[in-house]
């Protein structure tokens, strides 16, 4: 099992300098990956629904800063060598997507193919409508951005413009085949995984983890009977859990399950934070 380290690109204290810090920091203890998260703008007030707090409420001061992840996966891209360079998770439908593209693409190279591209619908209504989405329909908008991207990545885009189709070169391309993960436990996203053929990143913290990722899988796997045509490879499953602390009693059983890497934070505010928390994890799970 591997594991990556969340990176604090948002809250009162991050800056450039901070992150890039953290990064190195993981890496020297042996992280195989390190992630960070995403919000274009925070709202003064909100009706939407925070489906991973207590009571449906952010847990955050919206008035903090969130570093934009695209921009600092470049950085990450030049003070780091091995590790994996990921998103969890990236709102893919605040992006347009052929920007978007050429994004990921640039820093695929700039990183010599280290990018794992975590994407989510989105929860907050407020922030898509201020970019012009629609909430009612931001899985769609997620698939369309998904796929134009995939097809700019093949180097040429055909657009349908309004005197007729015409073919747009998209270089640079990726160094690879760009990992994509799709977030959240819903049936439209077992579905669309299943479908599509995107990996999986759960978020669950805790007790019953194990038992969540297993339902989950069979729920993909049902899908797949059901839409697939049996040649896609299994999805790649990477959790984002939280603490070690937390997470370590259901690593064993988060292997066993098929779970491939858990994002842990790093305990980047103690001097050998990092290395503990990647300690107890890896110990908690080869202890079955």
């Amino acid at each position: 099992m591997r594991f990556g380290a969340k990176l604090r690109n948002y809250g009162a204290g991050a800056t450039m300098a901070s992150v890039l810090d953290e990064a190195r920091r993981a890496e020297e203890v042996g992280f195989d990956s390190v992630w960070l998260s995403d919000h274009l703008a925070m709202p003064e007030r909100s009706s939407s629904w925070y489906p991973y707090g207590t009571d449906g409420t952010i847990d955050w001061d919206a008035t903090e800063p969130w570093l934009e992840p695209m921009a600092v996966l470049a950085a990450l891209a030049a003070v780091t060598e091995r590790p994996r360079l990921g998103t969890a998770v990236l709102v893919a439908p605040l992006r347009e997507p052929v920007g978007f593209a050429k994004q990921v693409a640039c820093v695929t190279q700039l990183s010599g193919g280290r990018v794992v591209l975590g994407v989510g619908d989105g929860w907050l209504q407020e922030e898509l409508e201020l970019v012009g989405g629609d909430f009612g329909t931001r899985r769609e908008r997620t698939d369309e951005v998904l796929a134009t991207c995939r097809a700019a990545w093949s180097g040429v885009l055909v657009a349908r413009l309004p005197a007729g189709d015409l073919r747009f070169f998209t270089e640079p391309r990726p160094t690879g085949e760009v990992p994509v993960l799709l977030g959240g436990d819903s049936e439209a996203a077992f579905r669309r995984i299943a479908l599509r053929g995107y990996g999986w990143l759960p978020l669950h913290r805790g007790e019953g983890a194990a038992g969540a990722v297993r339902r989950g899988l069979e729920r993909i796997s049902s899908w797949r009977r059901r839409v697939g045509d049996g040649t896609q490879r299994e999805p790649e499953v990477v959790l984002n859990a939280g603490h070690a602390a937390e997470i370590a009693p259901e690593l064993a059983a988060l292997a066993a399950a098929g779970v491939h890497e858990v994002l842990i934070d790093g305990e980047f505010t103690e001097d050998d934070g990092p290395r503990r928390a990647l300690e107890l994890a890896r110990d908690a799970a080869s202890s079955a």
